[in-house]
């Protein structure tokens, strides 16, 4: 048992009141006693003035004590507290914590309570030994020019908790639960305005506060200020009216003389009853908060184990408009890209134009079930050396609550999730990675590109297999990534994880992907051969009279990429078959790469051009027998009809007699 040690009698014992908390402050026998502390905390339940405890010397007879000790009536207690209790109130973990984060005026408060008592401390034999230690160090007191009271609870606390100086800690921890309510008084607190010399804020009693909150609730709106909702809840909750004073001033007042809260008091009362969140919340939305000032809650790939386990969807805006064939802009591209949202990569694009539609988000999952390097080939491109994610099916989609959402995306992932709306972090991996485009202050212009539809295309398909080259994805990497040498690119990750087989991607035939995701039309057959649109596609793989009939037409179910009709593919008896996209003589290949609105265009000018042909062949043929008449004086099918066949042999005959051989 040493100084310090903590004791309680259950039942009590002597002068030893029942569970009452003692600290062993000398056991002195020469003196035939013990002497003891205990410790009382003051109550913070109403506004205290003073230190936050007391500190009582007592002596106890020790054949008493012993005797006690002896019997168990008095006992060591459990749980031996580290600190002084009021220092205690938030937990043994928090006091710790406030040890380790002392502030500038924790040190100077123990360092100046230290420097008074330490006089006491050097001489704690010679006062303990007194008749009254009690006297001795109010003594003490009154020549250090200190509260006596104040000075008896450093002096024990710091003894009887092993000289710890932590034990000096003053007790900032309890500033603001003070409750206004329980002082019972009429008189106004705050201090005095400098103008009128009088306290200007009213008592609030409970009923003033929860009128505060419901006035809150019924004026505030969505981007208005605490001003403004003050100033409404004044003049429609309060009924107060504002005026101007002798002096120039405006200030409000009530007609009845009725009390009213300040906008201090309006302010600190909301932040306490409803919190500075939530009025954060309702003044700048919930998205604002969640994007600008709250605080993060962890990375979006903690729950994904495998590769395509969970990928995000969504669109944006080409910045430039693509150039048609007769050089004149046409609507902008919308590009649909699909990241795997474990290792960053672009697994999928998809495209449509002049609006965010459903096809865009097909195609894109399109090119994840076939892969990026064979899709990339029907554009007409080669990745080179360029590796690119292997094909397969997702299993959990994510998109917005647009397009994406559609029942006409076709045969959805197993898993769909649906964005909250103008919610961007619900899917922020995808919109982080959306091309940024500077603002500019200048006149109003557009940007046109030198490109195509299909070679912008194209160019969002070649900067999606580079991505996966370019981004730095070292905020993915795990501790096994980096010892086995793995590159912080998301293709290196992408074939990390691949060849240990965690991937949860859905294996699917290249046929099946073009009947599930491709757009369906129905083309024509004819002698010529399959037609879409005008245009005319072939291959030595598909027998055209195998399918024609009598009349000479027919037609075929068949799938199309709608950005991209270079390549179609057909039913037939044997399957799928891939049709190429033809011109009538042999010219630039370049010509065949059309989307499906170049080629609805190509039919409407080949239709308006054989309107033109049918009016134009009438005259042309008039012109041409009005002209021969007008050259030769006979007209131009001018010739009669006799009976008979016609008689060629005199005209023979003559010629022989004139030597005419020829």
């Amino acid at each position: 048992m040493n100084i310090g040690t903590q004791l309680v009698a259950p039942h009590g014992h002597g002068p030893l009141a029942v569970n009452q908390t003692y600290y062993l402050l000398s056991h002195q026998s020469s003196r035939a006693r013990v002497l003891l502390a205990w410790l009382v905390t003051r109550n913070v339940s109403r506004k205290v003035r003073g230190a936050p405890g007391l500190a009582y010397i007592m002596s106890v007879d020790q054949d008493m004590f012993e005797s006690g000790l002896l019997s168990e009536r008095i006992s060591v207690r459990t749980h031996q507290l580290e600190a002084p209790p009021w220092l205690l109130e938030g937990g043994a973990r928090s006091f710790q914590v406030r040890t380790q984060q002392l502030t500038d005026h924790d040190r100077r408060c123990i360092h100046q309570r230290l420097i008074q008592i330490q006089p006491a401390i050097d001489d704690s034999t010679h006062i303990l030994n007194a008749d009254d230690p009690t006297k001795v160090l109010l003594d003490l007191a009154g020549q250090a020019r200190t509260n006596g009271q104040r000075y008896i609870l450093h002096f024990v606390t710091y003894l009887v908790f092993g000289c710890n100086q932590m034990a000096l800690l003053p007790t900032t921890h309890r500033i603001g639960r003070w409750e206004r309510e329980h002082c019972k008084t009429d008189t106004p607190l705050g201090r005095r305005a400098k103008l009128t010399g009088r306290v200007v804020a009213p008592r609030l009693t409970a009923g003033d506060k929860q009128l505060i909150r419901d006035s809150y609730k019924r004026h505030r709106q969505l981007g208005k200020s605490l001003k403004s909702i003050y100033e409404d809840a004044l003049k429609l909750t309060w009924g107060c009216k504002p005026t101007k004073n002798s002096e120039g001033f405006f200030f409000y007042y009530h007609p009845q003389g009725r009390p009213y809260p300040t906008f201090r008091q309006y302010q600190y009362e909301l932040f306490k009853g409803i919190g500075s969140e939530q009025i954060r919340i309702d003044k700048r939305g919930k998205e604002y908060v969640r994007n600008k000032t709250a605080a993060s809650r962890g990375r979006f790939t903690e729950h994904t184990a495998n590769l395509m386990e969970r990928v995000e969807a969504d669109g944006d805006w080409s910045s430039a408009h693509p150039i048609g064939l007769d050089k004149s802009p046409l609507p902008r591209i919308v590009t649909v890209r699909l990241i795997d949202s474990l290792s960053g990569c672009h697994i999928g694009v998809g495209f449509s134009e002049g609006a965010e539609r459903a096809e865009a988000y097909r195609s894109a999952e399109f090119a994840a079930a076939i892969g990026l390097r064979r899709y990339s080939g029907l554009f007409g491109l080669d990745p080179g050396e360029f590796e690119t994610p292997s094909p397969g099916l997702i299993q959990v989609s994510i998109t917005d609550r647009g397009s994406g959402a559609t029942q006409q995306v076709g045969d959805p992932a197993p898993i769909r999730e649906l964005a909250t709306a103008y919610s961007g972090q619900s899917k922020s991996l995808v919109e982080s990675h959306h091309p940024r485009t500077s603002q500019d202050r200048e006149a109003p212009s557009h940007m046109v590109s030198n490109l195509g539809p299909v070679q912008m295309a194209a160019q969002e398909v070649m900067r999606a297999i580079a991505h996966n080259y370019e981004s730095d994805a070292s905020g993915r990497m795990t501790p096994e990534m980096l010892a086995a040498n793995v590159a912080a690119t998301p293709i290196s990750i992408w074939h990390y994880m691949e060849t240990r087989g965690r991937t949860a991607a859905g294996r699917i035939s290249f046929e099946a992907a073009v009947r599930r995701f491709l757009q369906r039309k129905n083309f024509s057959i004819t002698r010529r051969g399959v037609t879409l649109e005008h245009f005319r596609f072939g291959s030595p793989d598909f027998d055209v009279q195998k399918h024609l009939r009598r009349d000479g037409v027919a037609s075929v179910t068949g799938y199309i990429l709608p950005m991209c009709v270079r390549h179609v593919w057909v039913e037939s008896t044997v399957g799928l078959i891939q049709l190429d996209a033809q011109l009538p003589f042999a010219d630039s290949d370049s010509q065949l790469y059309l989307s499906l609105t170049e080629l609805q265009h190509h039919a409407e000018r080949t239709r308006a051009s054989q309107t033109a042909q049918r009016d134009q062949r009438q005259a042309a043929r008039a012109y041409a027998k009005q002209h021969f008449l007008e050259q030769t004086g006979n007209e131009f099918d001018r010739s009669s009809r006799r009976a008979g066949a016609a008689r060629l042999g005199n005209h023979r005959s003559k010629t022989r007699a004139d030597g005419d051989f020829s």
